[in-house]
């Protein structure tokens, strides 16, 4: 019998966004991790020939060594000296390229299936660090749940899980400015204008610890510095004037994250969007 495991692989946005400074080629931030329902699946096994497969359903993902499950694998049995060979199936529903740290996840939990399925038995912290090897968000993917990432975002310290925020994410269209203005984001961020929010950060942390998070509380501290850099004020507007609660740009974007208060608020939202918006956008729906 194939030794095998299916795992899955869960998306994550930014309930808040700091940008601190910049030491190097890295930004220094503060965030605010929040995996979502969205979710990719795994499929491990454990193949005779000694050497890393990858496979998927989804044509736009590279499959190569540059992809991170890939570069997960070979680390795994560079370090513990696996003499096996894997194959990984990655099943994908998180879009490419969109925001939502769908390769990272990926990567990330190919290390904590590769660890199970080897029976290899490295702790949390191991996997963090090989997990930051492969990018800076990539450690947030161990833990999940709500978490906080420090330095450049892969110093994670796990929160209260926030559970029940009801999301619609809106994808651009290969068309859209966005796409473009996400590949340069980084570049053109003025830090003189980044870091003016830190007090909704340490206001929403303070509603994540307490016993009874409220939810409007949480709504009126989600930010995003990014934002400074990519101009999203357009289809914030739309959002909002068509029922949104609050709406932000997801991690460096180019997708957007609107929030209700419950699910009927948001199925009259994307109702009230005329068939331009829903053209330029693909709509998914997730929770907390």
């Amino acid at each position: 019998m194939t030794n095998s495991l299916k795992i899955k692989s869960f998306a994550k946005i930014n309930l808040a966004l700091d940008i601190l400074g910049k030491a190097g080629k890295y930004h220094k931030i503060q965030t605010v991790y929040q995996q979502i329902s969205l979710h990719d699946t795994l499929i491990i096994k454990e193949i005779e020939k000694n050497k890393i497969i990858l496979k998927s359903n989804d044509k736009n993902l590279s499959v190569t060594p540059k992809n991170l499950a890939y570069q997960a694998a070979e680390m795994i049995k560079k370090s513990c000296r696996v003499k096996k060979g894997v194959e990984i199936f990655i099943d994908k529903h998180i879009p490419v390229a969109s925001g939502f740290g769908g390769g990272s996840g990926n990567g990330a939990t190919a290390l904590k299936g590769l660890n199970e399925l080897f029976k290899l038995k490295l702790s949390k912290a191991k996997l963090e660090k090989f997990a930051e090897k492969l990018g800076m968000d990539a450690p947030f993917f161990i833990t999940g749940g709500t978490a906080m990432g420090t330095h450049f975002g892969e110093k994670v310290r796990a929160l209260t899980p926030l559970t029940g925020l009801t999301l619609a994410l809106f994808v651009p269209n290969k068309k859209s400015p966005l796409i473009a203005k996400t590949k340069t984001v980084y570049k053109k961020i003025n830090t003189k204008l980044t870091g003016k929010e830190q007090k909704k950060t340490k206001l929403l942390l303070k509603e994540l610890k307490s016993k009874k998070p409220q939810k409007q509380a949480i709504l009126d501290n989600l930010h995003n510095d990014i934002e400074i850099a990519m101009d999203i004020s357009e289809i914030k507007k739309t959002l909002l004037q068509a029922g949104a609660s609050q709406v932000v740009l997801s991690g460096s974007g180019p997708s957007v994250v609107a929030f209700f208060k419950n699910k009927f608020e948001r199925k009259m939202c994307l109702k009230a969007l005329d068939a331009k918006f829903k053209k330029a956008y693909r709509v998914l729906l997730a929770t907390t």
